[in-house]
């Protein structure tokens, strides 16, 4: 279960998130009393959250590039919109930060 908290905790790090779950990995590895199916399912499941995780960032910077794309050049606060997009980039999973830009 520790493991488990110290990957909710870290979930928005993408550091400490992959090193929890290379810790969790190395414990499932040194447990000898599990079973090897068992072992891969988990393995598969950190693997899977690792995927998921690059997976999400190339699916935000698409659709930041799409937005972008859609924002035409002309309009007077052209620069402004720009600069917002980037920030949210900087920062996707600051909610509370991105509704006031």
């Amino acid at each position: 279960m520790q493991f488990l908290s110290l990957i909710q905790e870290n979930w928005f790090d993408d550091r400490e998130k992959t090193k929890a779950i290379i810790d969790f990995e190395s414990y499932i590895n040194a447990t000898a009393s599990m079973d090897q199916k068992l072992k891969d399912e988990f393995y598969n499941l950190a693997e899977n959250l690792l995927v998921k995780q690059d997976q999400v960032k190339d699916d935000i910077k698409l659709a930041a590039k799409v937005l972008k794309s859609l924002i035409p050049k002309t309009i007077a606060s052209y620069d402004k919109i720009m600069k917002n997009i980037d920030e949210i980039l900087s920062h996707p999973t600051n909610t509370t930060m991105n509704k006031t830009l």
